[in-house]
């Protein structure tokens, strides 16, 4: 499929853009836009396994893995300052000057990383992967999102645990980057329902990762200028929010089925 060709050489451009940015111009959602365009190259890569089982997906997202992780450490710790905010009892918390210099950490350690020679391993791939892509029938893709519909419907059939909710938002996710590049008519996705169990899973995700975080500090800190109390009451919190965003989510996902 042509049009699946031009999409993926267009990810390549965006991704090697992104990459060749320096520090200083990268504004506060480069991390969350660079690690859109890798999971819209992995969603790509699984489309040409589905099509073609020799395929090996692992060596060819190798040499994005390291990058798609420190970026998103990145991006958990600025989502995370931003939704404590509420949580807080005034917006100077020291909890949060910890997270900052956590950042600032996790934002040194992504610089190091060897931009060129990554930049250069993609450039490689672009040509070869991408004639992949001219075998790839219309009638292949199709039957690949059908596979998908009925694989995530199978998921909301029962009741969502934790783990549910990681898989489901991820297998929502690639099947969203692909369908419209498959061009197909689908109801999956789409409507008020959709929307509003897309923004509960995401807001669920949230709350998950503020939550490993806070259980990390409180069982290593030794930073004597936080109040351990008052992280303590910032987990109690954000445990009953993720608890009830998880009755949400299968009260929607009943409306899904």
């Amino acid at each position: 499929m042509k049009n699946l060709k031009k999409y993926w050489n267009k990810r390549v451009d965006r991704l090697v853009s992104h990459i060749s940015k320096k520090r200083s111009t990268r504004s506060i959602n480069y991390y969350h836009d660079l690690r859109i365009e890798i999971k819209k190259i992995k969603a790509l890569f699984e489309l040409i396994h589905f099509h073609n089982s020799k395929f090996n997906r692992k060596s060819s997202l190798r040499p994005l893995k390291k990058l798609f992780e420190k970026a998103g450490s990145i991006r958990e710790i600025q989502m995370e300052r931003k939704m404590l905010k509420k949580y807080l009892q005034q917006s100077q918390s020291r909890y949060l000057d910890v997270l900052l210099k956590i950042q600032n950490k996790y934002e040194q350690s992504f610089s190091q990383i060897q931009f060129a020679k990554v930049t250069e391993e993609v450039r490689s791939k672009k040509k070869r992967i991408g004639k992949l892509f001219n075998s790839i029938s219309r009638k292949a893709a199709e039957s690949y999102v059908v596979k998908m519909k009925r694989k995530l419907k199978k998921m909301l059939s029962v009741e969502l645990g934790d783990k549910d909710v990681h898989k489901i938002r991820k297998q929502i996710k690639t099947l969203h980057y692909n369908i419209a590049q498959v061009q197909v008519e689908s109801e999956i996705l789409d409507g008020k329902q959709w929307t509003r169990f897309l923004d509960l899973l995401g807001r669920w995700h949230d709350c998950e990762v503020a939550i490993r975080h806070l259980k990390k500090f409180i069982r290593k800190t030794k930073n004597g200028r936080v109040k351990v109390e008052e992280v303590s009451s910032i987990l109690f919190n954000l445990t009953k929010e993720k608890a009830k965003l998880l009755v949400r989510i299968n009260k929607t996902a009943t409306l899904l089925r």
